[in-house]
């Protein structure tokens, strides 16, 4: 089969997207806040020690922004289990206690922090008791929360880490939202002056 230039063209143009958005989206997370019925029985009582190190990062965090609920940060456990094909889930049981179960296969192919990215936000939902956040921030593709239901990209977390977790325990978007319009003015100071 011979090939034209148009066509070549059109073929790397389709790879090159394909390979951008394998390495730019983030994972859907579904529902993952979900309510058992009454009788259910919490699986675990405690953390996987694998996992404690996640939970400590997310207790300093939520301290250091002014956070006081640690021991009930304590009460719920972190652990791999059955999360019906998720790669991470917040169960909350009928008589108010929670856990949160991870996809062991999905952790084991991700870096230190998109699990951490996962922990804190199985966490919001269990601990803080945020919903999901769909929004994005305007004129550009970031999510405004680590409680969107699709986990970000680890450049995007890294590149506003502070900021994020700024959001998640205050539920303060504008620290964030001012980072990120930063960024944008430093990378086309033309484009976002205009938006303004």
């Amino acid at each position: 089969m011979k090939l034209n230039s148009y066509n070549l063209y059109r073929q790397l143009l389709l790879l090159w997207g394909v390979m951008l958005l394998s390495v730019s989206c983030g994972t859907d997370l579904g529902v993952d806040m979900i309510y058992k019925s009454a009788g259910s029985i919490r699986q675990y009582q405690v953390t996987n020690q694998s996992l404690v190190p996640y939970v400590n990062r997310f207790k300093e965090r939520y301290l250091a922004h002014g956070g006081s609920l640690v021991a009930s940060i304590d009460d719920i456990p972190v652990n791999f289990g059955d999360t019906n094909e998720k790669v991470g889930v917040c169960l909350i049981y009928s008589n108010d206690q929670r856990e949160v179960l991870v996809n062991l296969d999905w952790w084991n192919g991700q870096s230190s922090r998109r699990r951490e990215l996962l922990i804190f936000h199985e966490l919001g939902h269990c601990a803080l008791g945020r919903e999901h956040q769909d929004n994005k921030v305007e004129k550009s593709n970031f999510s405004s929360s680590i409680m969107n239901s699709v986990l970000m990209s680890e450049r995007d977390y890294r590149m506003f880490l502070a900021p994020y977790h700024f959001e998640l325990f205050t539920r303060d978007g504008d620290v964030l939202l001012s980072a990120i319009h930063q960024e944008l003015a430093d990378d086309d100071p033309i484009a976002v002056s205009s938006s303004q």
